[in-house]
């Protein structure tokens, strides 16, 4: 996954945190902005092999720590 910063969110009034709730609660949202969100190191893995364009990847610090060769 190229351009792999990480940068820490620390208010749920985030922009791209509203809009990701956004995405996850709104079928029509997702389709007007032709995406989708999707949760998991299972499906991260598999977007990924699947050479799936992701726009973002949000993850706890514990997660960044654990699974930091899938994300680099």
């Amino acid at each position: 996954m190229p351009n792999t910063t990480f940068t820490p969110i620390t208010s749920r009034a985030n922009p791209l945190i509203v809009e990701s709730a956004k995405l996850a609660a709104d079928r029509k949202y997702r389709e007007s902005a032709h995406l989708f969100c999707f949760e998991g190191k299972k499906l991260l893995s598999e977007a990924l092999d699947a050479g799936v364009p992701l726009e973002r990847v949000f993850a706890a610090d514990t997660a960044v720590l654990r699974y930091r060769a899938l994300l680099d």
